[in-house]
């Protein structure tokens, strides 16, 4: 058999270098769902705002008297949230003379001054990679800030739940809609149900059981007040753990496969003619990252029954969560991608919701 008479033993080749910033290959962002699929968002909202909530009357009529005195009904009782928004604030710099000289990737200017040094107005390309890693980070954090924040965020370390190394200056600008769940529908509460699992030792101990999430959705409907039964647009969010557990009840006891022929053709997982929304990306992965003590996962089976008009996020002007301001500074020489937004989000009656965690 013909070979070849070349021998490459003692050559290396070089592998070719890349040269477009086209031709990377960046980690996928979280897809997040558009804030209004799940929240009512409210725009104008620049500082400190009241909202008002006024309870029911109730009966208060009763057999007339006959010495002309009234039956008074009881009092209206109003209560009282505030808008609180939070200022964020980001920017990703990029200095051209800390790239080392012989990265081609970087390095494909002109000329020196000011090619050099001005990426954001003389290589599009470069300054479009920023921005668009900049866009992705925005789209993943927002969510999880609006879902996650805590005003006394603390590391496991420290007492807290976040995760040993997590800078928590990411997360306790605003309280998040978690923690005001936690706050106002409280284990003692009529609108909660217990998730036993999240309790485990281990993260095997936290996995549910074969039919378990359907279980926790039956208890949450039966706690359900009826007046949120009867609204439009209501849904109930989930983790993924309890969504594929979900998923793996309906097709073991669907012998015809109609379930998964909707849901192959774009249709909803229903419960009860109600959505069954999987929010992975929002809480799974925040959960699975964050909230993670090396052992075990905080709360990380969750499900919430609410409609999106009772956990609005409010922000002075919903543009600014995908608004980047990308200039050159010439005294600094730097490259700069700077993003800013004030935000809130609001849990607003616990009525109208039930919590399972």
């Amino acid at each position: 058999m013909a070979g070849s008479q070349l021998n490459f033993a003692g050559f290396e080749f070089n592998q070719e270098e890349l040269k477009q910033l086209s031709e990377v290959i960046g980690e996928m962002v979280f897809s997040m769902r558009a804030l209004t699929d799940n929240h009512e968002v409210e725009e104008g909202i620049l500082y400190n705002k009241q909202i008002v909530f006024s309870g029911r009357l109730g009966m208060f009529t009763k057999a007339m008297k006959a010495d002309c005195t009234t039956n008074e009904a009881q009092a209206l009782n109003l209560s009282e949230k505030t808008w609180t928004p939070g200022r964020f604030e980001g920017r990703l710099v990029h200095c051209s003379p800390a790239v080392n000289e012989q990265n081609k990737l970087i390095n494909q200017f002109s000329r020196m001054n000011p090619d050099f040094y001005n990426v954001i107005d003389n290589y599009p390309a470069l300054a479009q990679f920023l921005i668009t890693a900049a866009v992705g980070a925005l789209q993943e954090e927002i969510p999880w800030k609006a879902w996650f924040s805590d005003v006394t965020a603390d590391n496991v370390s420290g007492g807290g739940i976040f995760t040993n190394g997590f800078d928590t200056d990411l997360i306790n600008v605003i309280n998040g809609l978690w923690t005001q769940i936690e706050t106002d529908i409280p284990d003692t509460a009529s609108q909660y149900v217990e998730i036993a699992k999240n309790a485990g030792a281990s993260y095997a101990d936290q996995e549910l059981e074969a039919n378990e999430g359907l279980n926790i959705l039956r208890s949450m409907y039966k706690k359900a007040d009826s007046r949120l039964l009867s609204l439009q647009g209501k849904r109930l969010m989930v983790t993924r753990t309890i969504y594929d557990n979900l998923l793996t009840t309906y097709e073991e006891k669907e012998s015809n496969g109609g379930l998964l022929t909707r849901l192959e053709n774009g249709g909803e997982l229903l419960f009860r003619g109600i959505p069954v929304v999987n929010m992975m990306n929002e809480w799974d992965q925040f959960i699975n990252s964050y909230l993670d003590n090396g052992t075990t996962y905080h709360l990380p089976n969750r499900a919430l029954l609410t409609v999106p008009s009772n956990i609005p996020l409010g922000t002075v002007n919903v543009g600014d969560f995908d608004y980047l301001d990308a200039f050159y500074d010439k005294k600094s020489k730097t490259n700069n991608i700077d993003a800013a937004y004030n935000m809130d989000a609001k849990f607003l009656e616990s009525y109208l919701a039930v919590a399972a965690y």
